[in-house]
């Protein structure tokens, strides 16, 4: 989510007529980043459209456990959006019909848009569902399937048949096959809202110097710097990187215990894909950072 408010935020920032689709399921909704960059899509009023796929269970927990709000849609009231919907997401047409315009309508700020729906099969393949949940509530589900339903939609418009759905199966199969070759040449690697938000910035091509107060803090965006920003560009295959540079001061005599006095820029030196620099006056301070700025890959700076 921070990174898609941050592409978003490029593209407004930048004046591009785009618009940002970020997915995330009914129990990424309970997630803080979640919260955060709803916020900083509402502050900023940026171009973002969030589909909510409520499939009804975060893994094992039940959506009942996950939230007592009576939508998660309503979620984006507090964050200043004004195109907040409730769709079935079981409706093909309604959930087109619904991100259609929140995308027209990006120009004008952020949209939520909660597709009501359900997991049919396990979490993963080391998973139970029927460990925590019914089978009479997976055969009322089944009942809405929303293939079957824009089946029967079409047949009644003369728009399909056995013949041409034969056709369109075969040749799907065909893409699948392709996609998959192509995704098992590609190896995948497998919070802040400040670096997480400033790498979608990046990726949408502005150089963002997001700055952190104290090193110390640092410590809370872990998982954006070494996972997301020192990667991006080895996990993309050279595709896309993330010249960002990021500001921290260390040391400096504060003598403040808390979250003040770490050293960690050795700890940062042995990540691959961060470069770090740490200047000893302001006259290589000044050069280091335009250097920096000029690169093109993350920077602790």
């Amino acid at each position: 989510m921070p990174h898609a408010a941050g592409i978003a935020y490029a593209f407004k920032y930048l004046k591009k007529d785009s618009a940002v689709i970020a997915y995330v399921g009914d129990g990424g909704t309970s997630e803080g980043e979640f919260y955060e960059a709803l916020n900083f899509s509402g502050v900023f009023q940026l171009p973002l459209v969030t589909i909510i796929e409520n499939n009804q269970w975060a893994i094992s927990v039940p959506r009942k456990m996950q939230s007592s709000a009576e939508t998660l849609a309503q979620k984006g009231f507090a964050a200043g959006f004004k195109n907040i919907l409730q769709v079935d997401g079981n409706d093909v047409i309604a959930v087109y019909k619904a991100t259609k315009e929140a995308i027209e309508k990006a120009s004008e700020g952020p949209s939520l848009i909660e597709c009501i729906t359900y997991r049919m099969s396990m979490h993963t393949t080391s998973d139970d569902p029927t460990r925590y949940r019914s089978e009479d509530e997976v055969k009322a589900w089944q009942a809405k399937d929303p293939i079957a339903r824009v089946r029967k939609y079409l047949v009644s418009k003369g728009l399909s048949n056995d013949d041409l759905e034969s056709k369109m199966v075969e040749e799907q199969k065909e893409k699948i096959d392709e996609a998959v070759e192509k995704a098992e040449k590609f190896v995948h690697d497998p919070k802040s809202v400040i670096l997480g938000s400033s790498i979608g910035m990046a990726i949408g091509g502005l150089k963002p110097i997001p700055e952190i107060q104290f090193a110390g803090f640092m410590f809370l965006a872990f998982e954006q710097l070494i996972n997301h920003a020192a990667r991006f560009r080895s996990r993309t295959r050279g595709r896309f990187t993330t010249p960002i540079v990021v500001r921290t001061p260390v040391s400096g005599g504060v003598r403040a215990l808390e979250h003040h006095s770490e050293s960690p820029e050795a700890f940062y030196s042995h990540v691959g894909g961060l470069i770090v620099v740490e200047p000893s006056n302001p006259y290589d301070a000044k050069g280091l950072l335009i250097r920096a700025v000029h690169g093109s890959d993350p920077v602790v700076f």
